[in-house]
């Protein structure tokens, strides 16, 4: 949600509250990306759009450039959740809250950070015992495309 949906001044303090963090599902937020074949045979879309059953993404911040620039995705992801192979057009970051994730052989737990570079290929990332992520993203990986009339 930005600061000025919610009436916020972009000066000073804001507080975002996580029972006002809206599910990705209800907003415009990343539109589904180009899928291989073997991502769509894989469920990709419903993986995508957050509807495995156990996984739960919510924007809990979201800003446009002139309110910051910057947005932060809340996801739980379920035990044994595989996230499909993708790219961000921007760098982002993600922090780990709870549990572990796993990029590329490497575990990391609560506290640790994965930074991406924009166009990095996240084939491998995954959870076995489920994970709370903070996604931190920039405006230019998730502001829809104005519609051309």
């Amino acid at each position: 949600m930005s600061a000025e949906a919610t009436g916020r001044s972009r000066r000073g303090i804001s507080i975002f509250r996580a029972e006002e963090a809206t599910p990705i599902l209800e907003t415009d937020f990343m539109g589904m990306p180009t899928m291989t074949d073997e991502a769509l045979a894989a469920g990709g879309p419903e993986i995508y759009m957050a509807s495995a059953p156990g996984t739960d993404v919510r924007v809990a911040v979201r800003q446009t450039p002139e309110e910051g620039g910057f947005s932060i995705l809340h996801v739980r992801f379920k035990a044994d959740y595989p996230v499909l192979r993708h790219t961000h057009d921007a760098d982002c970051l993600y922090y780990i809250v709870s549990g572990s994730a796993y990029s590329y052989g490497r575990r990391m737990g609560p506290g640790d950070f994965l930074h991406a570079d924009a166009g990095t290929d996240h084939s491998e990332l995954w959870t076995e015992e489920g994970a709370q992520v903070l996604l931190v993203i920039p405006p230019e990986d998730y502001m829809p495309d104005p519609v051309s009339s």
